[in-house]
C-alpha cells in the first residue's frame, strides 16, 4: 500500500537507475548533497576524463542531517572509492518550512523504517503530529485514495527532454538566468553582507552530521572529498561560513574545495547559470571539466574504459557532447519598425547555442517606453522548417512553432528573451505585443520575418 501512494518525483528515477546501474557494475565515484550537487557535476563528463563509472545521488533541498542515511543506504549496492559531498550554507540551516520538509521526505523514503538513525532523524525535523505522514506514504497520501489503482504503477516522473538533459542523476537545465536575477546579483553585489559575530556559522549539530558522514565513509574504506558547487549568492559572501567549513574538514583530514574560489579557471559566466543558485547544462559542463582535472591530480582510479557499460556510457557522452558545449551562431538586423506609437525596435539579434536561443531587441529609448513597457507582454515565436523539431509542448498543443513570452514591465530598452528550442533552421520569427493583464489580441503591429539565416 505504500508503494501504490508513494510520491511521484524525479528523485525515484534518480535512485531506481542508481539500483540498476549498482547491479550491473561497481561504482567508483559517488555525488550526495542537494540540487547544488545534481544540477553542478556530470559523470558523463566525469568519466569520459577520470575513465571511471560514477553516479550523482544528489536529492533536491537535501538537508546535511540526512546525508549520512543516503550514503548507508546506497553503500549496500556499491563500494566506491570516493564519495564526494557537496556543502554550502542552505544545505545546513534548520528544516523549518511545510516545503522544506516535503522535499526530505524524498531522501527519507529510500531508507527502511527499521533503521534507527532515520527514526532519530525523523524525531530532529518533524513534529509529532507528523510522524505517521513521514513515514508512511499510505498516510501521507491518504486524500489520492480514489486516485490509487492499488497496483505497482510507477511513480518515475516523465521528464522533458527539450528543457532537461537528465543521465546518472545529473540533471542539466538548459535555461539561462533572468534579466532580474542578472539585476539582482548586481544589486547584492553593492552591498556588503553583515557578518555574524560571536556565534558559529556552523552549529554542532551540523559538525556531527559532517563528521559522521566521513566517519562511516572512510570507515568503509572510501576517500571523502567535500566541495562547494558556484553558486552567484556566495561571491564574496558567506567567508566565516567557508573558513569554518575549511578548518572542519582540515581537522578530520578531509579535502575541501570551494569551486566559488575558481571562477576565472572554471570560466564562469552569468550564462552559466539558471538561477542565482543553479548552474544549467554549460556550466554544469565546466565545472564537471574542471573537477575531473582535480580527481586525476589527486586521486587514482582504476581505468574502467575497456569495460562494455563505460563504452555504452561513453557512447551517451559523445552523442550528447554537442549539448554541454556552445557552439554559437547569431543572425543580426536593423530594424526601425514599430510595435506601436512610442515603441520602436532598432535593432534585432538572434543568438543559437545548440538548443539555446537568446533573443535581443533594442528599443528606441522613447520617453514614453517604460509606460508602454507596463502596459504589454511580448510574443516571440520561432517557425522551423521541419516541424519534428517542435518542442513536446508545442506539439501537444498541435502549433506549430516554439514560442517566448515575457513580461516587458521589468525591461529597460535592451529586452532579452531565453527561448530553449530544438530548432535549428528557422523559417521564419513573428514577435507583437498584447495587453499584459489579460490577452485581448495582438496590440498594434505584428513583425513576421524570413530569411532567418544564423551563421
Amino acid at each position: 500500500m505504500n508503494k501504490s501512494f508513494a510520491s511521484q518525483h524525479i528523485f525515484v528515477n534518480v535512485y531506481e537507475d542508481y539500483l540498476s546501474l549498482s547491479e550491473k557494475t561497481n561504482i567508483d565515484i559517488l555525488f550526495y548533497g542537494s540540487s547544488h550537487a545534481y544540477t553542478a557535476f556530470n559523470p558523463l563528463i566525469i568519466d569520459d576524463k577520470c575513465k571511471t563509472v560514477s553516479y550523482n545521488i544528489g536529492s533536491a533541498s537535501l538537508n546535511i542531517s540526512l546525508a549520512e542515511l543516503v550514503l548507508n543506504e546506497t553503500l549496500k549496492h556499491s563500494n566506491p572509492k570516493l564519495v564526494i559531498l557537496e556543502i554550502f550554507e542552505g544545505s545546513t540551516e534548520e528544516v523549518t518550512s511545510k516545503k522544506n520538509k516535503g522535499f526530505q521526505l524524498r531522501a527519507l523514503d529510500i531508507i527502511p523504517n527499521y533503521s534507527f538513525d532515520k527514526l532519530l532523524a525523523v524525531k530532529n525535523i518533524y513534529t509529532k503530529d507528523e510522524y505517521l505522514g513521514v513515514l508512511f506514504p499510505l498516510i501521507r497520501n491518504h486524500d489520492k485514495w480514489g486516485d490509487s489503482t492499488f497496483i505497482g504503477k510507477s511513480k518515475r516522473q516523465a521528464l522533458n527532454k527539450n528543457t532537461l538533459f537528465f543521465h546518472s542523476g545529473y540533471r542539466g537545465h538548459f535555461k539561462k538566468l533572468e534579466i532580474s536575477d542578472r539585476k539582482l546579483f548586481e544589486d547584492s553585489k553593492k552591498a556588503d553582507e553583515p557578518q555574524k559575530k560571536n556565534e558559529d556559522y556552523i552549529n554542532s549539530d551540523t559538525k556531527k552530521a559532517i563528521k559522521k558522514f566521513v566517519k562511516t565513509a572512510k570507515s568503509n574504506g572510501i576517500d571523502v572529498l567535500i566541495v562547494t558547487s558556484p553558486d552567484l549568492n556566495s561571491i564574496g559572501k558567506d567567508k566565516i561560513f567557508f573558513q569554518e567549513l575549511n578548518e572542519l574538514c582540515a581537522s578530520l583530514n578531509t579535502p575541501y574545495i570551494n569551486l566559488n574560489d575558481y571562477f576565472e579557471k572554471i570560466g564562469l559566466t552569468l550564462d552559466d547559470f539558471m538561477d542565482l543558485e543553479h548552474l544549467n547544462i554549460y556550466g554544469g559542463y565546466k565545472t564537471s571539466q574542471f573537477l575531473a582535472d582535480y580527481l586525476n591530480s589527486n586521486y587514482h582510479f582504476i581505468d574502467r574504459s575497456n569495460e562494455p557499460l563505460y563504452k555504452e556510457n561513453s557512447n551517451v557522452f559523445n552523442l550528447s557532447e554537442d549539448l554541454f558545449i556552445k557552439a554559437e551562431e547569431s543572425f543580426s538586423t536593423h530594424l526601425d519598425k514599430k510595435l506601436i506609437e512610442g515603441m520602436l525596435i532598432q535593432n534585432l539579434k538572434i543568438e543559437r547555442n545548440n538548443r539555446d536561443y537568446t533573443i535581443s531587441l533594442n528599443f528606441e529609448n522613447d520617453k514614453g517606453l517604460k509606460e508602454n513597457f507596463k502596459k504589454y507582454n511580448i510574443s516571440f515565436k520561432i517557425y522551423p522548417f521541419d516541424e519534428k523539431n517542435l518542442s513536446e509542448q508545442s506539439i501537444k498543443k498541435g502549433e506549430n512553432f516554439d514560442k517566448i513570452d515575457i513580461k516587458l514591465a521589468q525591461q529597460n530598452s535592451q529586452v532579452k528573451l531565453y527561448l530553449n528550442s530544438k530548432i535549428k533552421q528557422i523559417k521564419q520569427v513573428e514577435f507583437f505585443i498584447y495587453n499584459s493583464e489579460k490577452y485581448k489580441g495582438v496590440v498594434g503591429q505584428k513583425i513576421i520575418m524570413d530569411d532567418i539565416n544564423l551563421q
